[in-house]
């Protein structure tokens, strides 16, 4: 059966990216859904990865300027920055990253088309727009990058104003004076660090009994020193977090527990100015049609696949957060490229040279190869 494009993505973040780009080096016809109506690049540019780094970037930048002068080691960053020029630099990186994206697509020949994308059949999607719109789209292989949003906390709600999730905290509109950041995990130390160095107060309420357990204990360790060092608490084991305004002191209070903590599990209370949740995700597998067709999922959501990224279903692969753990851009880029191998039976660790005793022609990168050469992995990036 001959079918509208050879692999169709599910989503344009890091996943979807490797994906497309990979299979385009195959000489295969591509096409990229995208919910998206403004932008490429999901989670990982527009709020995620990106953006978080840039702003702690900025923030190391600053410090280590004010380090160097004895008076101004002294003083706080928001003492002489304001957030919008903070957020300026990371704008401009998230510019120019889709700009990036969006070029890479043009220049190699991969069609792209907004709108929410559903499965409807093993080899077809059909596309809704934002007018209300829909058509359907066949292809032999498709993959589902959807990616993964936060989950909502419990016992309070994010209402983006004192209590921000890590979408909304990138619109904050000054430095605050204190910040408490809630959660556990890689994206909680690097922006409890990252205010740190702006000059806020921060402190950690950790719902587990230690953050980052897969670290070794001396780097473990050496972790601790630093977060001492840039005078940041951290409490592990908090538990019946609440969050509410006091009027009177014009401040937010976030009331807590701590287990096992051998004082009767009485109340502590934290005062702050702003809140930051960065709990758990749960993946974007909602309304895409996957169980109609047949697609397992796990008890959480989480799309099953094998070693090679491959469902159930022989020609739907999953690759990035929605399939689950590592659920990191860069594992993110890996697990999309070896998909797009997988596809197509190109050995993945050796795809240049696979690609040249196949006889496939680069119709889009002509190369002149010689044979007594070894070849230099390709590198789109």
């Amino acid at each position: 059966m001959k079918y509208d494009y050879d692999v169709i993505v599910i989503g344009s973040g890091p996943a979807g990216l490797s994906c497309a780009m990979q299979s385009s080096k195959f000489d295969k016809k591509v096409l990229v859904i995208e919910a998206n109506e403004d932008s490429f690049g999901g989670t990982w540019i527009n709020s995620g990865t990106i953006p978080s780094k840039a702003l702690r970037e900025t923030a190391r930048i600053i410090q280590r300027f004010q380090n160097q002068f004895k008076d101004l080691a002294k003083e706080k960053a928001y003492q002489h920055h304001h957030m919008a020029d903070l957020l300026m630099y990371k704008n401009q990186i998230l510019e120019s990253k889709n700009t990036k994206v969006k070029t890479d697509f043009e220049k190699n020949e991969i069609d792209t088309v907004r709108g929410h994308g559903k499965l409807k059949t093993e080899h077809e999607v059909e596309v809704e727009a934002s007018d209300g719109s829909k058509k359907t789209y066949s292809g032999d292989y498709i993959l589902v990058a959807t990616g993964s949003k936060p989950v909502k906390p419990t016992g309070f709600e994010l209402d983006h104003d004192k209590v921000f999730d890590y979408t909304s905290i990138l619109t904050l509109s000054h430095i605050p004076r204190r910040l408490v950041v809630v959660g556990d995990g890689v994206r909680m130390l690097e922006y409890a660090t990252t205010f740190s160095n702006l000059g806020s107060r921060v402190s950690i309420l950790n719902e587990k009994e230690n953050f980052l357990p897969f670290l070794d204990n001396e780097i473990s360790e050496q972790l601790q020193q630093i977060l001492e060092k840039q005078k940041i608490e951290v409490f592990s084991n908090a538990e019946n977090i609440e969050i509410k305004p006091n009027t009177l002191r014009n401040t937010t209070e976030v009331k807590y527990n701590l287990r096992n903590d051998n004082e009767g599990n009485r109340d502590r209370v934290i005062e702050t100015e702003h809140v930051l949740y960065l709990g758990g995700k749960v993946p974007n597998t909602e309304n895409l049609g996957l169980q109609e067709v047949g697609v397992e999922l796990d008890d959480k959501g989480y799309i099953k696949t094998n070693d090679d990224h491959q469902t159930n279903i022989s020609n739907i692969y999953a690759s990035g957060d929605v399939k689950g753990f590592p659920a990191m851009a860069s594992s993110a880029f890996s697990e999309g490229r070896i998909s797009s191998c997988r596809m197509f039976g190109i050995e993945a660790l050796d795809v240049p040279r696979r690609f040249l005793e196949l006889s496939i022609p680069f119709r889009r990168f002509p190369v002149s190869v010689s044979p007594k050469k070894k070849q230099k992995p390709m590198d789109w990036m």
